[in-house]
């Protein structure tokens, strides 16, 4: 295998894992410095197998993943994860000790670890030294792992549902932390079900969909080549049918989605309502198709 590219941050190149029941198929893609990539997925699809073979706790069959230009393995994983902050699903702390106490044991595993850039963190957050991790709400907790990965200079966060459980107020403050922490260099793998979220921050969506990928594209591209045309009940007849990637029918309201060129959609529905898609609305089209 040859060397990432000098802009790819993170390069997976033919990864794939197998299982008795679900194989991981040769996934590539890759990240650049200070982009944020949505990665996508139905429950199944391998988004976390993925994201655990990055992050050095599922060993892959075949392939390679690149980390700052260096092939991952078991000489350099420290010295690539310590360049590298995780934000996974699930609890990884211990519940009975305090925030400070965690953060002084987890400060020991990393040679860049910053406690000035913490304290920073800790009252940016306004989250509270001396309580129990236990005692912490879910967002609380994710605004913990959050400062933690910061604190040691993380140049690349990978983030397994981070939003997921956090209340609205919350989440719009999350997603802003990390677009500022892109735009001041620092690379993101963000893996969601709520892909509204990936809306606002994503530079790129990375769709899997059962083990492997379908779908790897630049955001704007991807926004401005699917289109949703929204009329009534004449819609939905077997000329259009064969045109749309998917259609729906909710009380007596159709939304066709279509892919292809702006002009084309527009003079053919020129009498209809059309939108860009959304990334759901993208996504179910992309593997599901046809009418409901």
């Amino acid at each position: 295998m040859g060397k990432t590219s000098s802009e790819n941050i993170l390069e997976v190149v033919n990864l794939t894992k197998r299982y008795d029941h679900f194989c991981l198929n040769s996934i590539n893609f890759s990240i650049k410095k200070g982009t944020v990539t949505g990665f996508i997925g139905i429950n199944g699809a391998g988004k976390t197998t993925t994201i655990k073979a990055i992050a050095g706790l599922v060993i892959p069959d075949s392939g390679e993943i690149h980390i700052f230009g260096e092939v991952m393995n078991s000489k350099n994983e420290g010295t690539l994860r310590d360049r590298m902050g995780f934000l996974l699903d699930g609890e990884y702390f211990y519940p009975d000790l305090s925030v400070k106490k965690q953060a002084e044991i987890f400060s020991h595993g990393y040679s860049y670890w910053d406690q000035e850039k913490f304290a920073t963190f800790i009252k940016r957050f306004d989250l509270p030294l001396k309580q129990k991790l236990k005692e912490l709400s879910r967002g609380m907790k994710m605004k913990f792992s959050l400062a933690l990965a910061l604190s040691h200079h993380a140049e690349l966060l990978i983030m397994d549902e981070p939003t997921s459980g956090l209340d609205p107020l919350v989440r719009e403050e999350f997603l802003t932390i990390i677009k500022d922490l892109a735009k001041e260099g620092v690379s993101v793998l963000f893996s969601s079900h709520i892909t509204s979220d990936l809306e606002k921050i994503a530079d790129r969506i990375v769709f899997i969909h059962k083990g492997e990928v379908i779908l790897n594209e630049d955001i704007h591209t991807l926004k401005s080549s699917y289109f949703t045309v929204v009329g009534d009940t004449e819609l939905n007849n077997d000329e259009h049918r064969k045109i749309f990637l998917k259609v729906t029918e909710n009380n007596g309201e159709v939304r066709g989605i279509f892919k292809g060129k702006e002009d084309f959609v527009k003079e053919k529905f020129a009498k209809l309502q059309i939108l860009h898609s959304t990334i759901e609305e993208i996504m179910l089209a992309t593997i599901s198709g046809g009418a409901d």
